[in-house]
């Protein structure tokens, strides 16, 4: 028997998809540790998606969503900033894969709807975070002889940045699933949810990883007590900060060199506060130069290059293809225009409704940590946080709908 008039079996699609949505857990479980691995684990993804014959109804699915939509338009902008600018068109196909990741998520909208893949999805990921910190715990003091050349001991995921996002997401995922076992399951979820946070704080050296333990706390602390009790939150958190800051000798040692390299800029050393001061300038002004369709998807890395040749004798001279933020990464390639239906998308996540409350929490709490990092860094771009966030973020809100459109729902409903 055919599938809704599709080419293959009923039975073969549901397989298909299955295998579909399993190998995008494992590829969010494979994120921290490998790439070429997360990298298959996409490809079996799209297979199956493919093969199954229903690729068409479940991306139908995923655009009668309000965010799958928002994400589309978004698409959308990026693939027409192709059309234009001066990068060559193998540059431009680059860039413009580069977003992938938010494809992935777009898919994932019409495949994630079933409440048993969400939890599935987000035990995997807490399974293979808890490995990551035994390793990390175990290289720290010794136990294990690993470190990386490049990396502080202690460091088992792709980098120190990557590390910290992951644990505190994996913080966030254990607070969530508490809601949904035993006592005693409880207790080892806190336990480990610790483990996550303390490991973010003393080993994870990465300014990323801080900035996301902090907006975590934020948001398992405002599901706890409420946005009316956001005041004794932001209190009750600067006396938290102040301890763990007094404590912990790495957190001191980090902003004290944010501190020091965001008030000296060295023309004879590259730091990376110094890095990020002078690509945040110039891309301004380049955004300046065409400020509604910007320069074109893959234009970064020549329109700045450029730019910076003309007016530096250093190391500012260097061109780059990442100033380092993802608004202004989107500003300077499509323009106000880009970045206004980014912030708008984005916004349409933080209004979806209509989903189970853990996976909601969660999916909402990985997006307001990437929304924060990302002024900073091009997360939704770069291999693991990119991928990481598009995954997490199509499965949690996958069903989703506007919040009034809910309420109208509720309301409906109540009143038949």
């Amino acid at each position: 028997m055919l599938n809704n008039g599709a080419l293959v079996p009923a039975w073969w699609s549901a397989r298909a998809l299955a295998v579909s949505r399993g190998a995008a857990v494992a590829a969010a479980a494979a994120v921290p540790f490998s790439t070429a691995l997360t990298s298959v684990c996409c490809a079996v993804m799209l297979l199956a998606w493919f093969g199954s014959g229903q690729a068409h109804v479940t991306l139908r699915e995923s655009l009668r969503q309000p965010l799958g939509l928002a994400l589309a338009l978004f698409l959308v902008i990026v693939a027409a900033g192709m059309l234009h600018g001066p990068a060559d068109f193998d540059v431009r196909l680059d860039a413009f894969w580069g977003w992938r990741k938010l494809v992935f998520a777009l898919i994932l909208f019409g495949l994630f709807q079933d409440e048993r893949w969400k939890k599935r999805f987000i035990i995997a990921f807490v399974l293979v975070a808890s490995v990551g910190f035994c390793l990390s715990y175990a290289a720290w003091v010794d136990w294990i002889a690993y470190q990386k050349p490049w990396e502080p001991k202690g460091i088992v995921f792709q980098n120190h940045s990557t590390q910290g996002m992951v644990f505190s997401l994996a913080l966030l995922c254990c607070h969530q699933l508490a809601s949904m076992v035993s006592r005693t399951a409880r207790l080892l979820l806190l336990t480990f949810g610790i483990l996550f946070a303390l490991n973010v704080i003393f080993i994870s050296t990465g300014r990323s990883g801080y900035l996301a333990l902090a907006m975590v706390s934020a948001v398992i602390a405002l599901s706890h007590f409420g946005w009316r009790r956001l005041p004794l939150i932001a209190l009750a958190g600067s006396v938290v900060i102040a301890i763990v800051f007094a404590v912990s000798p790495v957190l001191q040692q980090r902003v004290k060199q944010v501190l020091w390299e965001a008030t000296h800029i060295d023309t004879t050393a590259l730091t990376s506060i110094g890095f990020r001061k002078t690509t945040y300038q110039n891309s301004l002004e380049l955004i300046a130069e065409r400020p509604v369709f910007g320069h074109g998807t893959g234009s970064f890395g020549t329109v700045y290059s450029a730019h910076v040749a003309e007016k530096y004798d250093d190391w500012r001279a260097e061109g780059t293809t990442d100033p380092h933020s993802q608004y202004l990464f989107i500003g300077v390639e499509n323009g106000l225009l880009g970045v206004v239906i980014f912030v708008g998308f984005l916004g349409v996540a933080y209004l979806t409704r209509g989903i189970p409350q853990p996976y909601l929490v969660t999916g909402l709490g990985a997006l307001a940590v990437w929304t924060l990092t990302s002024v900073f860094n091009s997360h939704f771009r770069t291999f693991p946080d990119g991928h990481l966030i598009g995954l997490f973020m199509g499965a949690m809100l996958a069903g989703g709908t506007l919040k009034f459109l809910h309420a109208g729902a509720d309301r409906n409903a109540a009143s038949g």
